[in-house]
């Protein structure tokens, strides 16, 4: 004899607009046939909804069952006599697969540049290369009080920094004129624009 069975909401949706009398022969019913496995005799509406619910206590008394005997029997499935072992093949694209993986790992590699930060003196020494002006110890402070951030990303190239400085800071740059400037071809010039061209191009030069 079973002690528990499941209840569904559906059934209760079912039974609750019918009236009580109707409602208290349903609830028997279910429970006579849960509990005592016997089947009630019912009439019209009753009968009616009592017949949509059994196909659902008789398949929950099929589960119980299987689980009483310990599961659901296993099916011995029997391999069919038209079913042939195939043979596997050797993968002949497996160095090639090998091959590209190496080179997207390379790839990524060269993307993830680590950075390096540079000394003071790294700074200086590039920039008496370059021979463009730049106060090297300001340089470093500035990207130092920022940890080495160029906006919201982390600087890849100090190098490429340095010389950005040099393309918007032209007035720091401290070069001779050039020899090939001299008073003879600034004389030379035929307009008043070209003279004017260069006078603002003198400005960057002491």
């Amino acid at each position: 004899m079973r002690e528990s069975f499941i209840f569904y909401k559906s059934f209760y949706d079912s039974i609750k607009e019918l009236d009580i009398n109707c409602q208290a022969q349903i609830y028997n019913a279910i429970f006579e046939y849960q509990f005592n496995s016997r089947e009630i005799e019912l009439n019209g509406v009753c009968k009616s909804i009592f017949t949509l619910i059994i196909p659902q206590l008789e398949a929950n008394n099929k589960r119980y069952i299987n689980g009483c005997k310990g599961g659901r029997p296993k099916t011995k499935t029997k391999p069919k006599n038209n079913q042939t072992k195939t043979k596997t093949k050797p993968n002949d694209n497996e160095n090639d697969n090998v091959n590209v993986n190496d080179n997207v790992i390379i790839k990524e590699n060269i993307k993830r540049k680590v950075f390096t930060k540079p000394t003071l003196d790294d700074i200086q020494k590039y920039c008496n290369e370059r021979n463009n002006g730049i106060n090297a110890e300001a340089f470093y402070d500035f990207y130092e009080s920022k940890n080495w951030y160029v906006g919201k990303n982390k600087m890849q190239d100090w190098k490429a920094c340095v010389r950005t400085w040099e393309r918007r800071n032209p007035k720091i740059i401290t070069k001779k004129t050039p020899e090939w400037l001299n008073k003879e071809q600034q004389q030379e010039l035929a307009t008043e624009e070209e003279q004017n061209e260069l006078n603002e191009f003198l400005k960057d030069f002491n």
